[in-house]
């Protein structure tokens, strides 16, 4: 690993504290007009950011994976992948070597799985669709944290924080803490008229998702400005 990092060049803009994934392309091609689609798409980013690579190649060697998954990955977009699946196979699990080196396209993203595996702590930014940008946080609550609060939220285990700026809305943050007890939700937001709009649609969203199949504890809305 520090052979690895020790590639990286030195005048790198991020840190491994400042570190995020990004995306080159909106997520959605256009702006979208119902819920349905999003979710599955902002999942499809996170997996196949590269992140969690290593894992789809095991995956795939057990047959629990496919080698047209791995290939959407950017280290799958780096490798020449063989016609012959069993010679494919060889070669990935041959790519575990120390002595193999790595493609210095790779290197910043070696630096943020590493980034991530030593926080607990995942940072996405890009574009939703064209022109509307956001912030993905998602992380695993400290333990120190869980002992300052009370026991029914001592099972709380992660979180995660979208942060957009909207052309109507203002910027709006939405804090979503998921545990075994079910799901709390907290929208924040910049203007007055957004906060009030979110508040009046505060009971709608709560049974909406309630009607998906979530447990969801509470639902709060907060002005921000001043």
């Amino acid at each position: 690993m520090q052979n690895i990092l020790s590639q990286a060049p030195a005048n790198a803009p991020n840190t491994p504290a400042t570190q995020s994934l990004s995306s080159s392309a909106p997520i959605l091609t256009s702006t979208p007009i119902n819920s349905t689609d999003l979710p599955s798409l902002l999942q499809k980013a996170i997996v196949q950011s590269g992140l969690f690579y290593e894992s789809h190649q095991a995956q795939w060697v057990n047959g629990e994976n496919t080698l047209e998954n791995l290939q959407q990955e950017p280290q799958g977009k780096l490798m020449l992948v063989a016609a012959d699946l069993s010679t494919a196979k060889v070669a990935v699990q041959a790519s575990v070597s120390p002595e193999m080196p790595v493609h210095a396209q790779a290197i910043p993203l070696v630096q943020q799985q590493l980034t991530t595996l030593e926080t607990g702590h995942l940072l996405w930014r890009g574009e939703v669709w064209q022109g509307q940008s956001m912030e993905w946080d998602i992380y695993e609550q400290p333990a120190d944290e869980k002992a300052q609060e009370n026991e029914l939220d001592q099972a709380a285990q992660w979180r995660t924080q979208l942060r957009l700026s909207m052309p109507q809305l203002g910027d709006i943050t939405a804090s979503i803490a998921l545990n075994a007890n079910g799901i709390s939700i907290k929208l924040n937001a910049a203007q007055l008229d957004t906060a009030g709009l979110l508040k009046g649609n505060q009971l709608p969203l709560a049974t909406g998702m309630q009607s998906a199949g979530l447990n969801i504890r509470a639902v709060e809305v907060e002005y921000d400005g001043k």
